[in-house]
């Protein structure tokens, strides 16, 4: 696994002008403002069909943070899970098959949250001039609310007006939502759904991918959408010339694909890694 020295990174960050990165934040960024990682989600859409089917008693597994819960509930799905690729958008659209209901879930999940320390950290580096945009996954509005307390203007980019994209504005801070927003936009959140980026968002993501280097937050990779944008970004020669920097807990080990992806990246720039 190609990884890069933490305090190292931090060092360079330090010096390295301004805008040098973009910033790419995943589900496990919004967890400390109070929203359920996709793994966490997995358990609840478990326990609601075991429920609903009654082969449980709901009340009784309330608490999904008790192994010994988890462990009765996972001891139902061990054989399908052998066939599952993606647990998260599997469970979600087998607990709840219509789109409309998925939708009402996730915006019921997100609705007025509030920015944790770390939101508040980035619009205040954002002030700073030293990020300028935002990639993100989530469907929440926690980016923006961080950035409109400090009373910055900022402009959110997704599927709903990304034909608009190339007439934004380089010099306001731009929040890009590559699967939607909650606020207005149908979320894409099934395998299907998750195949391919909206075609303005993938050719903005490629453009801006050879001009700064890319950090990485809280998110697994594990949907094809922004794997195949990432992996069709580095067939370019000057693919993220700054870095791409992938951060991962400690207990956590990347998909082998993943790592590839980031052994391909550093043999270009020497810059990249977890």
């Amino acid at each position: 696994m190609t990884t890069k020295d933490k305090a190292e990174f931090l060092r360079s960050f330090k010096v390295l002008s301004n805008q040098s990165f973009d910033l790419f934040l995943g589900a496990g960024a919004s967890i400390s403002s109070g929203i359920p990682s996709g793994r966490d989600l997995v358990w609840h859409f478990k326990r609601e069909i075991l429920n609903s089917g009654g082969k449980i008693n709901g009340k009784k597994f309330q608490d999904l943070k008790v192994e010994a819960n988890k462990k009765e509930i996972q001891s139902f799905f061990l054989e399908e899970d052998a066939n599952v690729v993606n647990s998260y958008s599997y469970y979600f659209e087998k607990c709840y098959p219509d789109s409309l209901v998925r939708q009402e879930f996730l915006t019921n999940l997100v609705r007025d949250k509030k920015p944790s320390i770390g939101f508040m950290c980035l619009s205040a580096l954002i002030d700073q001039k030293k990020f300028n945009t935002v990639w993100t996954t989530n469907f929440d509005d926690l980016i923006e609310r961080a950035i409109n307390k400090l009373n910055i203007s900022c402009q959110a980019v997704s599927p709903e007006n990304s034909k608009l994209v190339q007439n934004f504005r380089s010099d306001i801070p731009t929040v890009v939502k590559l699967h939607g927003d909650f606020r207005y936009d149908a979320l894409q959140n099934t395998d299907e759904e998750l195949q391919k980026l909206e075609d303005n968002l993938h050719n903005y993501f490629l453009d801006a991918s050879t001009k700064r280097g890319l950090l990485v937050v809280g998110y697994s990779g594990s949907d094809e959408s922004v794997l195949q944008t990432l992996e069709k970004a580095l067939n370019k020669t000057n693919a993220f010339p700054k870095g791409l920097i992938w951060c991962i807990p400690k207990d956590i080990s990347p998909s082998e694909r993943l790592s590839k992806l980031l052994e391909k990246a550093n043999a270009q720039n020497q810059r990249s890694g977890f």
